[in-house]
């Protein structure tokens, strides 16, 4: 049975999550257990099953976990779903129990108008079935040369200063991105503590925050993340594939996409086929509005997507049209269309949340 899981059924799920990952450590998930249940949504397939007493419990056969985060996206904000911690039991596994849980997943995001999803894969080709694409490389941090900042430790009284500084230096280099109120400081705080983290604050000789560095790890000490300002640090672009994400809503996401500064139009229209395979309302025929301002997409009635790609018409999957509106990677067929290279995508996305 699919469901979403009450409160007591998340902590029975604390099982599949300790076998299938052995490699967290039982601090990080006391943690986990204790302040991320509290307000995520975990989707689950279960049974019934009876314990000694009599008394109904769950098993728990696969899940995956939906956690919260206010994204900055484009102009606007929403709350996003980060999954993580996607499980099946072992005597459960290759039975495609995972397709059904991302199915009824993406129904719950879409009627909350969620326009994308992201994730962390551990093996991206589990994923990419499912309409999930790459949408972001890593991007690390050097300092310049002859550059000398002073470390200072993290304490309370610097949390409204350290927030101001992460969403400012993100809104700078991406985007997307987490935003870093008072309240996300405080749970990551405990979260890095979990693992014997801590955050290091980078401060110029006029004693002015110009950095910062998280740290964290039991068996050996790890970067978490890693920002400077422009003047203090670099910023290294790799071609290291990073986050993987997944259009949910369509027609709420193309509103952030807009046409490139140097067109000369003022809008364009484009029929466009989109194949989306588990979500209906994302597949078929679409008019394509793109302004200066925006975008939107409008479905014409009755008009399936026919894939095939000798038509004049640009058909797209959409994991095609999430890597390349998020900036990632131009579609196949991008310069066989003339509107394509008019499309201002979005920014780099910069998102390294772990759960």
């Amino acid at each position: 049975m699919l469901k979403l899981l009450n409160y007591d059924e998340k902590i029975h799920s604390r099982k599949l999550y300790e076998e299938a990952f052995p490699e967290d450590s039982e601090r990080f998930i006391d943690y986990y257990y204790t302040e991320k249940i509290k307000y995520n949504k975990i989707v689950a397939d279960i049974e019934r099953e009876n314990d000694a007493q009599g008394s109904t419990i769950p098993e728990i056969k696969a899940m995956l976990h939906l956690n919260p985060y206010r994204i900055k996206f484009g102009d606007t904000e929403f709350e996003a779903a980060y999954i993580v911690a996607v499980a099946t039991a072992l005597k459960y596994r290759r039975q495609g129990l995972m397709r059904g849980l991302l199915k009824y997943a993406f129904k719950l995001l879409y009627k909350e108008n969620m326009p994308f999803t992201f994730l962390l894969p551990a093996n991206p080709a589990y994923y990419e079935p499912f309409g999930f694409t790459f949408i972001s490389k890593y991007i690390g941090t050097s300092l310049k040369k002859d550059i000398r900042l002073s470390v200072k430790p993290y304490n309370n009284s610097c949390l409204a200063e350290l927030a101001d500084f992460m969403n400012k230096r993100l809104s700078q280099i991406s985007d997307i991105y987490c935003i870093r109120d008072e309240e996300y400081i405080k749970r990551l705080i405990i979260e890095i503590e979990s693992e014997n983290g801590m955050i290091e604050l980078l401060m110029s000789d006029d004693k002015v925050l110009s950095g910062y560095r998280i740290f964290w790890g039991i068996q050996k000490r790890e970067d978490r993340e890693f920002l400077c300002s422009s003047d203090c640090a670099e910023l290294l672009y790799t071609d290291k594939p990073y986050m993987m994400g997944r259009i949910i809503k369509l027609d709420e996401f193309v509103k952030q996409i807009s046409l490139e500064d140097n067109v000369s139009e003022d809008c364009i229209k484009v029929d466009i086929c989109i194949k989306d395979d588990l979500i209906s309302e994302n597949n078929g025929s679409f008019v394509w509005n793109i302004s200066k301002s925006g975008s939107f997409i409008k479905r014409k009635e009755n008009k399936i997507c026919d894939i095939s790609r000798n038509e004049k018409c640009p058909v797209f999957t959409i994991d095609e049209m999430a890597a390349w509106l998020f900036g990632y990677k131009k579609p196949a067929d991008y310069y066989k269309y003339e509107f394509c290279k008019k499309v201002k995508c979005l920014k780099k996305m910069y998102v390294n949340e772990v759960v």
